[in-house]
């Protein structure tokens, strides 16, 4: 689903909309836009910088690949990289609130427990927890 929405974004980041479609082949996939490019793996090197074997070929040999255009791929790459740096910068700013909380909780503990803030007045509006009849019933 993910994949489905990133390439219809895609499309929609570089104004070209995707007219018609065609099955992949890869059943978790569905369709992909109609001129990308459908191969097996075994046409392309699996070789690592080395020159090593990563991967047996028998493995992937007869996977099926969707591969749009270059220019479409570094569109794509363009687009998941503003994703992820929009995202990265949210978590960050989360972490930072989540320290400040946790900063403003141990401040505000220490200053009920040092007698630096009187809550005896905040806790009579408190509503009434269950009785200690009411518990031991439980």
């Amino acid at each position: 689903m993910l994949f489905k929405v990133c390439i219809e974004e895609c499309a929609v980041v570089s104004l070209k909309p995707y007219p018609a479609h065609k099955l992949s082949g890869v059943e978790w996939l569905g369709e992909v836009p109609e001129h990308w490019e459908i191969s097996r793996l075994k046409s392309y090197a699996m070789t690592g910088a080395a020159g090593q074997q990563r991967v047996p070929s028998s493995f992937v040999a007869n996977y099926l690949i969707a591969l749009p255009p270059f220019a479409e791929q570094s569109t794509i790459v363009e687009y998941l990289i503003n994703i992820f740096i929009n995202t990265d910068k949210a978590i960050t700013r989360i972490r930072k609130e989540i320290e400040l909380l946790k900063e403003y909780r141990t401040r505000l503990i220490a200053d009920v427990v040092t007698g630096k803030l009187d809550v005896r007045a905040a806790a009579h509006r408190l509503p009434d927890g269950p009785k200690s009849s009411d518990m031991a019933k439980r």
